[in-house]
């Protein structure tokens, strides 16, 4: 009965145990650890950041601590990403700026013509046009050539003004000809304010398709038409020239086809395909007239067909004001239905993006941010890798990391791409300095720049957008923001498995929009353009079409789509968007009260009343002075051999807690680091042996043929086994050096059996007892158990240690000199003498019968005093109550038994030694009467012998 009630005592305090660590934090349940001087492995942790109000602020004081180490780590990062993000942000603002914007727009104005008007017709007013361009007039071959001839020729040669002297001039001379031409460079634009140079030929490139390639005429009118050109595909392109025999002679190279490295030209991507920078070149000339004479021969011999598929104008300005180069691309997509569509491309660069240059304020900038920023590239990276290193797997676990790895993935790829636009500029022939803007070659910008600045400026986007998202790590310093921190961490997993079911009901809707919408409206004759509309709708609302929707004989299918659409979007997916929030929000709210009522260590204060980076900056700072602000007492120099204690001398109670708390902190430590501590054989293990009773998970007995039987593995357990040996094998090459070194760590035995010694009553293993507890530890341990101050009689560690550590006097050591000088003996206690080693040992006795003496007089204080407490019956308690005390029962009875048994021998031994006593005195009386006997029979015989001879 008695092993019943110890099985549910230690199952319960487990279980209550384990219930306990659960609901704390890790950073809160490695206190006692961090309280030792120990935990170093923890540096760097993403504990720290996930729970700061559970950082001690009082230990902060302590320099040598893991608290201000920790903190200091922190503040540095906080540091260097505020560092960076200024450098970040000036970066940004350096590179872009508006003026290029503001050439882009007036080259995109400028070449299609665009004029501000007022709407004239209905249609015009309802969809707000405002501004009409001459390139919209462009529907088809014929209109294309007239808008060529009549629009862009006159705008490409635009009325040059006088230049001043000394302005660059180009001169071409011939071979036995006194003949020159001289060549000035073209500006374009205002004639009264020109400052766009042009750089370079205008070169227009045509993309053409085979026939009856992708496409198949129909046997129905195969009689009518026997060909077909589909749209453009690369497999589909043609290569082959096609000039008449009538056209002019110096345009049949304009009917032959070119390859990529010949045109200069980089791949464009447009509404119905991508085509790439091959195809059938044109240059245009350097004068006007030719230029009008070039248009009207190619317009006439066919250089645009059935079988063209897109047109390309390319050309370079230099914006002399603000050393802003723009490139231009005009694509103008001729579809299989008829149909024109342009797309014109505009991208402008400061020329200190092309170039290595420090000439000027706003390229010297951007050289030293660059520089700055590489600087904190290269300490981010070993920063990565630290923690990396000392957290092991712990540091994917957190993920803020992955934006640290994130931003610094990005750097390298923004910095490659804008060294690869370096590159690309020196490599190209027609781009060196004594060539670059010559009229008579074509400036291949877009080839060399466009595609490695373009994906450079995508990466500085995101890499601007997860340093400014970083911040909000941060804000977990202040206590207002870490329950919104929080909230958003909780938040994501949930939301990102509910984007997962957005996009699918948003695809669906694209689908069905797409076949209900896209034969009528623009907008949704792609399937991926309608897919982003339809997310864009969510912000931006949309218009009902009310003209095309509700006329006579129109069809309900789009307003049904929409109202479907407005009713699970608005109505469903917002408001569980909001309760994903909401929950999220509740939950973390109630688990931090559920912690903040858990209880906390002595001196420990809560993180809420204390700002621990502000508790940190005060220290540093009186610590960079050399000042400490531990403020240490001022210790006695007749105290100062009673800094430790070794455990063998300490009561062996006090060992055991001690050992205790070391075990504990050590299965603390493991736990957080996800690790098993190694078995241990205790006073469990030996009492429940194979062959004992079996008790179930709720304590209660089970008779041994009704306790179930161990089931033999399966093929599927041992292959689980075997996966779980090999993962664990990964982890530990993996793990840290730092968490490998606790399976080294000692086994302390949590229960043993009593022994003979009183060291044996707490600890089975004298290999354990060994070592010393220091003064600041033993005041923590009485400081946490009450217990010890109640049998030890004092608080205070100092008088513990002077009342158990013997202290050898100098008449000890004289003894033990000439101990060890004659070779008496091998023990502590060969060289004292009989009358000094009683003497030694009467008052170890002593010792001992005054602790033996006060422990017993608060066993019987305790057992006196009542404990009767008003609370609610619980019937698993009270059943362990009812166990307890049969249990204190029986020890009381063979107390009793003991004790009795101990005093009917003491009276035997009481009554032998009286009655022995007593027939010693007879036996002295008998002696003492024949004694006398003996005397007077001696006087007699004297007395005869002198009558005899007188």
């Amino acid at each position: 009965m008695g092993m019943l009630s110890r099985e549910i005592v230690i199952r319960k305090l487990k279980e209550h145990e384990k219930f306990r660590k659960k609901e704390q934090t890790t950073l809160a349940q490695l206190h006692d650890v961090f309280e030792e001087g120990e935990g170093l492995e923890f540096l760097g942790d993403p504990m720290w950041w996930r729970y700061p109000e559970d950082i001690d602020t009082d230990r902060i004081y302590i320099t040598t601590g893991v608290e201000f180490r920790q903190i200091r780590l922190m503040a540095r990062e906080v540091i260097f990403h505020f560092l960076l993000l200024g450098f970040v942000s000036a970066y940004i603002l350096n590179t872009r700026s508006s003026d290029a914007f503001l050439a882009r727009e007036e080259q995109l104005k400028f070449w299609q013509g665009c004029n501000s008007t007022t709407p004239e017709t209905a249609r015009e007013f309802r969809e707000g046009i405002y501004e009409k361009c001459d390139v919209e007039t462009v529907v088809d071959i014929k209109t294309f050539w007239t808008w060529l001839d009549m629009k862009f020729v006159p705008l490409a040669f635009t009325p040059q003004p006088e230049y001043e002297k000394g302005f660059a001039e180009r001169i071409t001379s011939f071979d036995s000809n006194s003949f020159k031409i001289g060549l000035n460079p073209r500006l374009i634009g205002d004639p009264h304010r020109p400052a766009n140079l042009l750089l370079g030929l205008i070169r227009m490139r045509q993309v053409r398709v085979q026939k009856n390639q992708g496409c198949t005429v129909s046997s129905l009118f195969s009689h009518i038409f026997s060909d077909c050109r589909a749209l453009f595909k690369e497999a589909h392109q043609s290569t082959s020239d096609f000039s008449s025999s009538e056209a002019p002679t110096y345009t049949l190279k304009n009917y032959q086809w070119k390859t990529d490295e010949s045109t200069g030209a980089t791949a464009i991507a447009g509404q119905f395909s991508e085509y790439p920078a091959s195809g059938f070149l044109v240059d245009f000339p350097l004068y006007e007239t030719e230029a009008h004479m070039l248009v009207h021969d190619l317009w006439n011999f066919g250089w645009l067909d059935s079988g063209t598929r897109a047109v390309v104008l390319e050309f370079s300005f230099l914006n002399t004001n603000v050393n802003i180069i723009v490139n231009n691309r005009m694509l103008f997509e001729f579809a299989p239905t008829g149909n024109v569509i342009l797309r014109q491309e505009v991208d402008a660069w400061p020329v200190w993006q092309l170039e290595f240059m420090l000439a000027g304020d706003q390229a010297l900038n951007a050289f030293i941010y660059t520089a700055l920023l590489a600087i904190l590239l290269i300490y981010q990276v070993w920063n990565i890798s630290w923690h990396m290193r000392q957290c092991g797997l712990k540091f994917f676990g957190y993920g803020w990391n992955y934006v640290d790895i994130a931003s610094v993935v990005l750097w390298i790829i923004h910095f490659s791409f804008r060294i690869t636009a370096y590159t690309n500029i020196s490599s190209e022939v027609n781009l060196s300095p004594s060539r670059i803007g010559h009229p008579e070659y074509f400036m291949p910008f877009s080839r060399a720049v466009v595609d490695p600045l373009q994906k450079a400026r995508t990466c500085l986007s995101f890499l601007s957008l997860t340093v400014w998202f970083k911040t909000l790590k941060y804000a977990c310093i202040f206590t207002g923001f870490r329950t919104l921190v929080r909230v958003m961490g909780k938040s994501l997993g949930n939301l990102f498995n509910f984007s997962l079911v957005v996009l699918v009901i948003f695809f669906a809707f694209a689908v069905s929009f797409y076949v209900g919408f896209g034969g009528n409206d623009q907008r949704f004759t792609d399937m991926f353009g309608t897919f982003l509309i339809l997310f864009f709708y969510l912000v931006g609302g949309f218009e009902l079409n009310l003209y095309d929707w509700f006329l006579p004989g129109s069809d309900i299918i789009r307003p049904l789509i929409f109202l479907l659409y407005l009713l699970l979007t608005y109505f469903i997916l917002v408001n569980v968007f909001m309760a994903i929030v909401l929950d999220s929000y509740t939950m973390v709210v109630v688990i931090r009260k559920a912690q903040s009522t858990l209880p906390r260590k002595v001196g420990y204060q809560d993180g809420e009343s204390k700002n621990f980076m502000i508790t940190f900056l005060y220290v540093y700072y009186h610590f960079l002075r050399g000042i400490d602000l531990v403020g240490e007492e001022e210790k006695k120099e007749e105290d100062a051999e009673f800094e430790f204690i070794d455990l063998e001398e300490l009561p062996g109670v006090v060992a055991k807690k001690w050992l205790m708390k070391k075990r504990r902190m050590m299965e603390t430590v493991a736990r957080v680091n996800g690790e098993e501590m190694p078995p241990q054989k205790g006073f469990d293990d030996d009492d429940n042996e194979e062959g004992e009773d079996y008790f179930d998970e709720h304590g209660n007995y089970v008779p041994k043929d009704q306790a179930p039987q161990a089931e033999h593995p399966s093929l599927s357990g041992n292959f689980n086994k075997g996966m779980g040996r090999i993962k664990e094998k990964i982890m530990s090459a993996l793990m840290p050096d730092s968490q490998k070194a606790l399976n080294g760590i000692r086994t302390i035995p949590k229960t043993t059996r009593p022994g003979l010694s009183t060291k044996g009553m707490y600890v089975d293993n004298p290999d354990a007892m060994g070592g010393a507890i220091g003064l600041p530890q033993l005041q923590r341990l009485l400081d946490e158990d009450k217990a010890l101050r109640i049998l030890l009689g004092s608080a205070d560690a100092l008088a513990v240690i002077k009342r158990f550590k013997y202290i050898p006097n100098e008449d000890d050591n004289l003894r033990a000199m000439k101990a060890m000088e004659s070779g008496a003996g091998n023990g502590e206690l060969a060289g004292l003498d009989g009358d000094d080693l009683g003497e030694w040992e009467d008052t170890e006795n002593e010792t001992i019968n005054q602790l033996q003496e006060v422990v017993f007089s608060r066993l019987d204080k305790l057992e006196k005093s009542s404990l009767d407490v008003d609370i609610t019956e619980v019937p698993q308690i009270k059943f362990l109550a009812t166990q307890l005390s049969d249990l204190l029962s029986d020890v009381q009875n063979c107390w009793r038994e003991g004790i009795i048994s101990v005093l009917e021998s003491a009276n035997l031994i009481s009554g032998s030694l009286l009655q022995f006593t007593k027939n010693v005195e007879d036996v002295s009386q008998n002696h003492n009467n024949i004694m006398e006997k003996l005397c007077v029979d001696e006087d007699g015989s004297d007395e005869e012998e002198e009558m005899e001879e007188d």
